[in-house]
């Protein structure tokens, strides 16, 4: 009888692990997924404003209107995230993850959409920002991490890609200059902030 209990409360203990993992693995297909569809529309904004700016409302001939209207991207990446799950624990890591993302949600302005882009990265979409203007947010955003005190854990840094959208870009294109210049700033010592141009 005593074996019996001790089984079912193994297979119980395994079951609430296979569930666990099930719905971290769902949540950051959603996120994923989220953030992809948010960069569609912004591809597709792109694409609209592209038209608008050079077509004259009246009579649908070119003109020469410039585009004010700015976006840019940041990929944020946690340095030697998995430094800190073998260290502390995975449930240290999520407290970690959660306090980075508050960290990231209180920089945000109203106009930014700010999203987990999955395991230790993330993605803020800034808009009406050049990648001079995003370059100084992300920079302000990287200093309140490491000014940050991240219970058990203490300091920890994070690296930032960048880039401004252009008219006409491809939503591949515009991650792939992103992720090029996060893997620039990991690459060139992290903690850092690089522009892709």
């Amino acid at each position: 009888m005593g074996d019996c209990n001790v089984m079912l409360e193994l297979l119980f203990v395994i079951f609430i692990v296979v569930c666990f993992v099930i719905y971290r693995e769902f949540s950051q297909k959603k996120y994923k997924q989220n953030m992809s569809e948010l960069l569609a529309q912004v591809e597709q904004k792109n694409a609209l404003l592209k038209r608008l700016s050079i077509t004259d409302k009246l009579t649908g001939l070119n003109n020469r209107i410039k585009i004010d209207e700015v976006f840019s991207v940041i990929l944020i990446d946690i340095d030697h995230f998995k430094k800190v799950n073998d260290t502390y624990g995975h449930p240290v890591g999520d407290e970690v993850l959660k306090d980075f993302a508050s960290i990231l949600k209180k920089s945000a302005r109203i106009t930014d959409v700010v999203g987990r882009w999955g395991g230790e990265e993330f993605m803020i979409i800034a808009s009406e920002t050049d990648s001079v203007g995003a370059t100084k947010f992300a920079t302000t955003i990287k200093k309140s991490i490491n000014e940050h005190e991240f219970p058990k854990v203490g300091k920890i840094t994070a690296s930032f890609g960048l880039t401004q959208i252009s008219i006409g870009d491809s939503l591949e294109e515009v991650v792939n200059r992103a992720d090029l210049a996060l893997y620039n700033a990991k690459e060139t010592g992290r903690n850092r902030v690089v522009c892709g141009l």
